[in-house]
């Protein structure tokens, strides 16, 4: 009850304020102490959930804890076990549990189980179940091509081409038999204006979602928010999901495309933290009228409402229509926010100290495990910039830019902003 209390007052304070004050953001969660704690109780679940698995094992529990596991980057003896008799008793298993092993495999053991998921791309009758074991091979050895799994997935599976995972899917293959990358310009999404009088958060990525994003913001008047220093405002952003997986994917990463920004809250859920978050809602998560700010012609889902928010030259542009299609297949739940998570899961990860998610936008957060204040946040300054818009309703946009090896800097992209300002 005095938790409820807490969120309500800093509901209040904040929207009062209009602005997040770091000194103020507390969290007991980051404490040493509790870190230590949570490895022990992770360790004591792992060995009880996992303990002898020969007779008839809980599904839901290995099912969740693998998923956990998948999240913090953690790997065993025990969770090798386990992982060896999912394989071994694999087609015993219903969809889900089927699933997070290949999810689970896929991140944690990339490479040790490709006999298996050849053995279940070639037998398997369940086109998600296909996907992932293709994806794993994809990933796993380069002697499989996209083209052998475009074709199998074409002949095998083709009483499903109405199904928008085998859409998005075999989108994804015939792109990657292509190797072709190219957006249409920048220049054009950036001053686009969506909707008249709305907020726009842009998170431009990289193709290769391990490459940390950048995120920039405009505001209702068309201009690009600044800082205090007149610079203008930038936070790296991260769109990718621990697994890294394909969008179009339970556990992947955070889908390309047109987001609503129906407002923003705080969550009780103590792995992510106290620090305000982007409330965004993917299309046909919420109704059209919500997502659209009742600005849409069709009262039910039409992709051409969606179209209708893009700028001429990005209307053919099949990536940016993504979002759309993924929250057919059922993705959802997708916000920006910070991060209260144990940062030494990750340190061996190419972008710690940044962190995966189960499919969000994350920034950068880093809290004083002592005291449990938070020491520097790109969350905090995230926040500020979009309350200094004066407008909690708007967009974001997740944008991958390019495939380049390497992060999306403020010196690549500030120039675009300056561009677009001066046209208008």
């Amino acid at each position: 009850m005095f938790r409820f209390f807490l969120i309500l007052f800093s509901l209040f304070f904040l929207f009062q304020t209009n602005h997040v004050d770091i000194k103020k953001l507390h969290s007991t969660y980051v404490l040493k102490k509790n870190k230590i704690k949570f490895r022990k109780n992770l360790e004591e679940k792992i060995e009880s959930t996992f303990l002898d698995p020969s007779g008839n094992i809980d599904q839901k529990k290995w099912n969740d804890l693998f998923e956990e596991l998948n999240l913090l980057f953690v790997k065993n003896d025990t969770i090798k076990k386990a992982l060896d008799y999912g394989f071994d008793n694999f087609y015993t298993f219903g969809y889900k549990l089927k699933r997070t092993l290949l999810e689970t495999a896929y991140t944690l053991y990339p490479r040790d189980y490709i006999k298996m998921a050849a053995e279940i791309s070639e037998s398997t009758s369940s086109l998600r179940i296909f996907a992932y074991s293709a994806n794993y091979l994809l990933n796993a050895d380069t002697s499989y091509k996209p083209a052998q799994f475009l074709k199998t997935l074409e002949e095998k599976f083709s009483s499903s081409s109405g199904d928008w995972t085998y859409r998005q899917f075999r989108n994804d293959l015939k792109t990657r038999i292509s190797g072709k990358f190219a957006t249409p310009p920048l220049d054009d999404i950036l001053s686009h204006n969506f909707q008249k009088g709305k907020t726009i958060i842009y998170t431009l990525v990289r193709k290769d979602r391990t490459k940390q994003g950048l995120c920039v913001i405009k505001g209702p008047d068309g201009k690009f928010v600044r800082n205090e220093d007149g610079a203008y405002f930038t936070v790296p952003h991260m769109a990718v999901a621990a697994a890294n997986l394909p969008s179009y994917l339970k556990g992947g990463n955070t889908p390309q495309g047109i987001f609503s920004i129906v407002g923003w809250y705080n969550t009780p859920t103590e792995s992510i933290g106290p620090t305000p978050i982007v409330l965004t809602r993917i299309p046909h998560e919420v109704k059209p009228q919500i997502f659209y700010h009742k600005q849409n012609k069709h009262n039910r889902w039409d992709i051409e409402d969606y179209r209708e928010l893009l700028p001429e030259s990005w209307k053919n542009y099949e990536l940016v229509y993504n979002a759309f299609y993924e929250g057919k297949i059922g993705r959802g739940l997708i916000v920006a926010h910070g991060t209260c998570d144990d940062l030494s899961f990750y340190k061996d990860l190419p972008y710690y100290p940044w962190t995966p998610t189960k499919g969000c936008l994350s920034a950068k957060e880093i809290w004083d495990e002592n005291t449990g204040r938070l020491i520097e946040s790109d969350q905090v300054k995230l926040m500020n910039a979009f309350f200094s818009t004066n407008k909690e309703k708007g967009f974001l946009v997740i944008i991958e830019i390019d495939d380049k090896n390497k992060p999306v800097s403020a010196e690549e992209i500030i120039p675009i902003l300056r561009k677009v300002e001066s046209i208008k």
